[in-house]
């Protein structure tokens, strides 16, 4: 399974409506997106917990004063982890 395909693929289209473009993956744990809007950067990263799991975290970025990183878990309880089967 081609997780960053996938992950293009689902996430990576639902973002771009939003103006986010794929930036990259690190270590084939971590999937980056990101815009500028202005002179605020965002950027949403997908993260797997580890290599043998399926959990997935889904974090965001802001460079606008008063926010940084928050996990989506931060901002919808109920969307803590989700898992990706191939």
């Amino acid at each position: 399974m081609n997780k960053t395909r996938i992950i293009k693929k689902i996430i990576g289209t639902v973002l771009a409506e939003k103006g986010f473009k794929y930036i990259r993956c690190e270590r084939r744990l971590v999937w980056t997106f990101g815009r500028k809007v202005g002179d605020v950067e965002q950027e949403v990263y997908i993260q797997q917990h580890d290599y043998l799991e399926d959990d997935y975290k889904l974090m965001f970025f802001s460079s606008a004063e008063g926010n940084g990183m928050e996990e989506i878990g931060g901002v919808l309880p109920e969307y803590i982890r989700f898992s990706i089967k191939g």
